[in-house]
């Protein structure tokens, strides 16, 4: 597995260029987002999306999962600071989540099960979020989504269990976040962060 991050702090000054890197439906999204963060996020994962996977039409499953063909299985999340790609041989689901994110006990009971919850404490910011990006993690890796509840299975351990099929989890904290991965083999990774010189050096130029 590889991934790679944008911290949209170091984009920032960047943000026209990229605009003219990205799709024109990745264009739309991040033009009507509500605030100047979320318009970042949306155009660090759109100049993401396509540097390492090119101009390719997506494709999407039958509950909305984005896959390119005869591709590498990839996810994308954004939160916080961060814009995050996710890339694997197989299947792989990707999360992350600001530490800092405020989060509410009431969060937890609905979306943790009883063993999970006891292994929080409170204010606990990296240990809710850690749970909270692994499950978020799966439901991408699965295809699910939303479909499934996220309390239905746990997420304590390295691997979960869901529907008879065993997914590979980890977990990185970087820049303040909490970031988890999940997929169908071992396949531990670094997180590599990419800056706005690295993303579009002479060597990945071609690439964009």
């Amino acid at each position: 597995m590889e991934i790679y991050c944008l911290d949209i702090r170091a984009f920032s000054p960047h943000w026209e260029e990229a605009l003219a890197l990205v799709s024109g439906e990745r264009r739309a999204l991040a033009l009507r987002q509500p605030t100047e963060d979320a318009l970042l996020r949306s155009l660090a994962g759109g100049v993401l999306l396509r540097r390492f996977l090119g101009d390719a039409p997506l494709s999407y499953g039958p509950h909305g999962k984005p896959f390119l063909p005869g591709g590498p299985g990839f996810s994308l999340s954004h939160g916080g600071e961060l814009a995050v790609l996710a890339l694997d041989g197989g299947e792989v689901g990707v999360d992350v989540e600001s530490a800092r994110r405020p989060w509410r006990t009431r969060t937890a009971e609905r979306m943790f099960r009883p063993e999970e919850r006891a292994a929080l404490r409170p204010g606990d910011g990296e240990g809710f979020f850690t749970l909270w990006t692994r499950k978020e993690a799966v439901l991408k890796c699965c295809g699910e989504g939303l479909r499934l509840s996220p309390a239905s299975f746990s997420v304590l351990d390295g691997q979960c269990s869901l529907g008879g099929v065993a997914y590979h989890l980890q977990t990185h904290l970087l820049s303040g976040h909490v970031l988890s991965a999940a997929s169908l083999r071992p396949s531990p990774a670094r997180p590599r962060l990419l800056s706005w010189e690295e993303l579009l050096g002479k060597e990945m130029t071609h690439a964009l």
